[in-house]
């Protein structure tokens, strides 16, 4: 109970909390999905909404919602990444120029009984054992702001808390955050800024992992993020990148044709696709999606494979791995895992010339290079 819903007091005083103000969503000229009424009591939910585009990964669970009101089209895609925290990525597209206000309701500040603290554009809501971060990119023209509102967690009561307001002016707008819930004795993540053009993107440092996310602005064909980890380029609709050791881990892809790090071509697709994988020694696991009719998928891979899994239609696997690339002809969405071959084991040597290897090999080979101690 991090990130609230504004609850139901009772029938005589629903209105109090049955509001687009009173949900986190996105306001349009302060209002959000029109609420029908008659003779002031409310009769209908609004706009309809659909969830689309789902999926779930090895490493990241996503899904869209696609909405209309106040005459804007609204485009709400969610991540929860590395199964740890969300990001959040809103694209409105208006028919004239509204203003815009990104909205956060937390379980701290008023009466809720927890803190609220917003250093610059990082908020923070505060429970005894927990808290939840919310970050979203400094830009030009956007006002970071509060208010006290109202919900109710129990029958006839009326608490207060205090909501995250992010506002920006224009016909269209893009807001991109980080919600990162965690348990206080745990290490608070680092989140800044990456440099972007065209683009706003963040980078988090956490768990021993650095995620760059990013979402690209209206009439941006690709955009190129530059992070503490190098340079990526991409025609994605909506991006994340993870490195561990200094080396890229995996990487979520929202309609996308390419992906580039530091130049280097990492993925290639004959369409626009959704992928998410995630690599380690044994291979890559995670998450294709493309048209039905079927696409090419071009892998940056090192070292031969053992074998290819895909939920939708496998219809080709180019063996064996040529240029440094895994070509896939894929057509459908689903899990999408490649199993690296592991080389074959190195020939024993026989040390002491018995013509067998045995413990005596084993220990004239520790003898060389120093037995362990404590005579084990």
């Amino acid at each position: 109970m991090l990130a609230l819903d504004a609850g139901y007091i009772d029938f005589e005083f629903h209105q109090k909390v049955n509001e687009g103000r009173n949900h986190n969503v996105v306001l349009v000229d302060g209002k959000g999905p029109p609420l029908k009424t008659l003779l002031g009591q409310p009769v209908d939910g609004g706009e309809d909404a659909y969830i689309e585009n789902y999926f779930t990964s090895e490493g990241v669970d996503y899904a869209e919602m696609r909405a209309a009101y106040q005459g804007v089209q609204v485009r709400r895609r969610v991540m929860f990444l590395g199964k740890r925290y969300f990001v959040i990525a809103d694209q409105l597209r208006g028919d004239a120029v509204h203003t815009y206000e990104w909205r956060l309701h937390g379980n701290g500040g008023g009466s809720s009984g927890g803190t609220y603290l917003r250093t610059e554009n990082l908020a923070r809501w505060t429970r005894p054992q927990a808290e939840l971060l919310a970050y979203l990119p400094l830009l030009p023209g956007r006002i970071f702001a509060e208010i006290d509102t109202l919900h109710s967690f129990d029958y006839l009561q009326e608490l207060t808390h205090t909501t995250l307001q992010v506002q920006q002016r224009g016909q269209n707008a893009e807001f991109l955050a980080v919600l990162y819930p965690h348990n206080l004795h745990e290490t608070t993540p680092v989140i800044a800024n990456a440099t972007a053009t065209g683009a706003q993107a963040v980078e988090l440092w956490g768990e021993g992992t650095l995620d760059v996310v990013w979402l690209p602005e209206a009439g941006a064909d690709s955009a190129v993020v530059t992070g503490h980890e190098g340079q990526l380029s991409s025609d994605t609709r909506f991006g994340c990148a993870r490195y561990a050791e200094g080396e890229l881990r995996g990487y979520t892809l929202q309609g996308a044709r390419y992906l580039r790090a530091d130049g280097r071509l990492v993925l290639s697709a004959t369409d626009s696709v959704d992928v998410s994988l995630d690599f380690s020694d044994a291979g890559m696991a995670g998450f294709a999606r493309g048209p039905e009719t079927g696409y090419g998928l071009d892998l940056a891979w090192e070292g031969e494979v053992d074998s290819v899994r895909f939920g939708g239609t496998l219809r080709q696997v180019a063996l064996p791995v040529r240029n440094g690339f895994l070509h896939l002809e894929l057509a459908g969405a689903g899990a999408l895992n490649v199993v690296r071959a592991v080389a074959a084991p190195k020939q024993r040597e026989d040390f002491d010339g018995s013509g067998q290897v045995g413990f005596a090999d084993f220990f004239l080979f520790a003898d060389a290079f120093g037995r362990p101690s404590g005579g084990d």
